[in-house]
């Protein structure tokens, strides 16, 4: 079962505007989640977030649930190949009209027996099962890149100023690869798919507790009390997107 599902997105306290966009669905058997982060050093991020998630929320509206159930891997294979034809449509829509824009994207599909994560650029997903809080994307930036392997030490790359640059954004280049995480459905779990104006305003240690099996943070309304009390607290300077749910 699906349970406890609860988001927020919100443009935080320098922004002008939300470029993040998100949807959910679930039937508390199945569901769907997804965080887009416009990206937001262009003026048309906000278009680009917008457009891909309408785009998977119509792909999932047509899928058969029972073949979900029935035929996971078939699913995935499908999504997949939607979000190769979405960024494709994207990408020559921005080239066409001379704008500049893309976004990130984190999905999680999870059904009775198996979840799988999709990544494009540097929205996360993370799941807390027995207590342990394990990572499932990878940050698809300059220093997890093979450019970087100029340098032999992290504190070279920190000087580097392409540090922390994305190097992947569906629409933003002309080439994409999809991360994916795809695993047996755990007995008991918590996740949370977030977008860089979540993580990178919280400490690893912050989110580890939010998401620990403690009985004080059972409650995802509480966890998203807290979670956003700190990037507020950080002085959220950029827009923040996040879902929390668990998985029984």
């Amino acid at each position: 079962m699906i349970k406890n599902v609860c988001w927020k997105s919100d443009k935080g306290l320098i922004r002008d505007a939300n470029q993040d966009a998100l949807y959910v669905d679930t039937d508390g058997k199945v569901g769907i989640f997804v965080i887009a982060d416009g990206m937001g050093g262009y003026e048309h991020g906000d278009l680009a977030s917008s457009y891909v998630v309408t785009e998977l929320e119509k792909w999932w509206k047509q899928q058969d649930k029972d073949m979900v159930n029935s035929s996971f891997d078939a699913v995935i294979e499908d999504v997949k190949q939607s979000i190769f034809k979405i960024h494709e449509q994207l990408y020559h829509y921005m080239s066409e009209q001379s704008m500049v824009g893309g976004t990130t994207l984190c999905i999680l599909l999870v059904n009775d027996e198996k979840y799988a994560v999709l990544n494009v650029g540097d929205s996360r997903a993370y799941i807390s099962e027995n207590g342990v809080v394990k990572l499932l994307t990878i940050d698809d930036v300059w220093e997890n890149s093979r450019l970087s392997n100029e340098y032999e030490t992290d504190e070279q790359k920190q000087k580097d100023e392409r540090y922390g640059k994305l190097t992947q954004a569906v629409g933003g280049i002309k080439d994409i690869s999809i991360g994916a995480y795809i695993t047996n459905k755990p007995k008991k779990a918590r996740f949370l798919i977030c977008s860089d104006g979540v993580y990178k305003y919280c400490t690893e240690m912050q989110i580890k507790k939010i998401l620990g099996k403690s009985k004080f943070f059972c409650s995802s309304k509480k966890r998203i009390k807290l979670l956003e009390r700190i990037i507020l607290a950080s002085g959220a300077p950029d827009n923040y997107s996040f879902v929390f749910g668990d998985i029984k």
